[in-house]
């Protein structure tokens, strides 16, 4: 083959060999961080994996998820059974649920892009993709281990299945109504809050909307899209009818007479709510001076709106009153408005971008707009993400499986004793570790406390694990309350910026 023809091979595959170069450079990215445990091994973490190993040890079977911001109220706890896949297969080895995590957001990434590709063009399916490769948002949810991030899917789901019902795209619009009520019941069950805003607003759509009123006239399809958001409720209702409507009488209390943490006035509510919104523009890019640039752009270009029909009306206006609803309804809320509570809203931007984009089929002009702000969203990636990464100084998972894989190569087999100061005050994080070393090691697992107890000392001695804590005030009180008055140290070793003693009583 001569060079004349694998040239013209070459460009006339360039969209799939430019795809599959950034998917590559995306797993690249994301791929290096799972390999050496660089990964958020928090409170949260631990308790969810010490909860999932609880149901499948000890078949401890549990209807509802993690706790929310609102004392008695629940997340669902379909996050429980879908970490129970990795912890199964792997023998709850931590890491795998991060393998899972990656999965997920790349399969989604995935479908997400042939998406756009398909029904909007190669370039604005590049462009997302790109955005999604260099986002460091994107980049740490993809290695995540939270129950949040599982909203991912479904909201990239639910936007895809409301395209195609409002554009007519589809022939069997029952069969996408159930599952767009099962995207909206998993929303729901994963992170409560966006469910808890986005059922209410979308039912709000349905009797604003003309398209979907016509849609919606008809009880069957009624029945189908309710029952859809019922199936994800289904370990929730069996709770409330064990527990006689327990979390139900909470949310309605928490509607009629709201407690809040931290109550706000209006003002500070809507300028709280206008920063975290800022926030979530900025998100897909990888500097916010890039999104800056970008979205002046954007609205420069928006001018030739009102010149021409738009192209996916039904759709953009969908986008725009979900955009601003969400908005709108999150300052109803006047207590701590935290951004997951919206977690997976960047699909939702990055759509309103991409469909902006679409209404000009001036294919050069979209050039000389998407591809310097490529280069200049890739650039800033590299400035900024890479100089932050520095695996020798992390504080997750790696760190604390060194300091837990140190004690147990100390103390093989024997029976030993741990205290452990870290500053969320529950050691959830070691907990799981020492029963990993339990099931997979046959290492004892160690009496753990997280305030002393002397009766838990082993032959008058005991390991103390002593975390960082920006509170230096709070984590030195910890060490006065908690060390004997008299001891000597067998061992002393920092691990990053932990401490880690082992001290005998005198």
């Amino acid at each position: 083959m001569n060079i004349h023809l694998i040239l013209e091979k070459i460009l006339k595959n360039k969209w799939h060999i430019i795809s599959f170069f950034l998917f590559i450079i995306y797993i690249f990215i994301r791929f290096q961080k799972l390999i050496i445990k660089d990964v958020p091994y928090t409170y949260d973490q631990g308790r969810d994996f010490l909860k999932t190993a609880e149901i499948f040890l000890y078949r401890n079977l549990t209807f509802i998820g993690p706790t929310t911001g609102i004392m008695g109220l629940y997340h669902g706890a379909w996050w429980y059974y879908i970490l129970g896949m990795p912890f199964l297969i792997t023998k709850g080895n931590l890491i795998a649920f991060y393998y899972l995590i990656f999965f997920i957001t790349l399969i989604t990434n995935l479908i997400f892009f042939i998406f756009i590709k398909k029904y909007f063009g190669n370039l604005p399916a590049l462009f997302s993709l790109m955005l999604i490769t260099f986002s460091p948002y994107f980049i740490n949810i993809s290695t995540f281990a939270i129950n949040t991030v599982l909203v991912h899917p479904f909201f990239a789901c639910f936007l895809i299945l409301n395209f195609l019902l409002l554009e007519e795209k589809i022939n069997q619009k029952q069969k996408y109504l159930l599952l767009i009520g099962l995207s909206l019941g998993f929303i729901f069950e994963f992170e409560f809050g966006f469910g808890f805003f986005l059922i209410p607003l979308y039912l709000l759509l349905i009797f604003l909307n003309k398209y979907f009123k016509n849609i919606f006239s008809s009880l069957k399809n009624w029945l189908f899209f309710i029952a859809g958001i019922l199936i994800p409720f289904f370990p929730r209702i069996l709770f409330e009818i064990k527990n006689n409507f327990l979390q139900t009488r909470t949310l309605i209390n928490f509607l009629i007479t709201p407690k809040y943490f931290n109550p706000k006035p209006f003002e500070q509510v809507f300028n709280d709510r206008l920063i975290t919104f800022f926030t979530y523009l900025k998100d897909p890019f990888s500097y916010w001076l890039v999104a800056i640039i970008f979205y002046f752009i954007l609205l420069k270009l928006n001018c030739f709106f009102c010149k021409r029909k738009i192209v996916y009306n039904n759709f953009f206006k969908f986008l725009l009153s979900l955009f601003f609803g969400l908005f709108a309804f999150s300052i109803l809320y006047r207590d701590n408005f935290w951004s997951y509570y919206y977690e997976g809203i960047q699909y939702l931007i990055i759509l309103i971008i991409i469909v902006v984009f679409y209404q000009t089929k001036n294919i050069n002009r979209i050039r000389r707009i998407i591809i310097p702000i490529s280069l200049i969203n890739i650039i800033f990636f590299i400035l900024t993400y890479f100089p932050r990464i520095n695996f020798n100084l992390s504080r997750g998972l790696i760190t604390r499986q060194k300091i837990v894989n140190f004690i147990t190569s100390q103390e093989k087999n024997q029976s030993f004793c741990v205290n452990i100061y870290t500053p969320p005050v529950v050691p959830y994080t070691y907990e799981y570790l020492f029963l990993y070393s339990e099931i997979n090691k046959q290492i004892k697992k160690p009496t753990i406390n997280w305030i002393n107890n002397p009766n838990n000392w082993v032959n008058n001695q005991c390991w103390y694990i002593i975390e960082k804590d920006d509170i230096k005030e709070r984590r030195k009180q910890w060490i006065k309350n908690n060390l004997p008055k008299n001891y000597k140290t067998i061992f002393k070793k920092n691990i990053i910026d932990t401490e880690l003693i082992k001290i005998q009583r005198i």
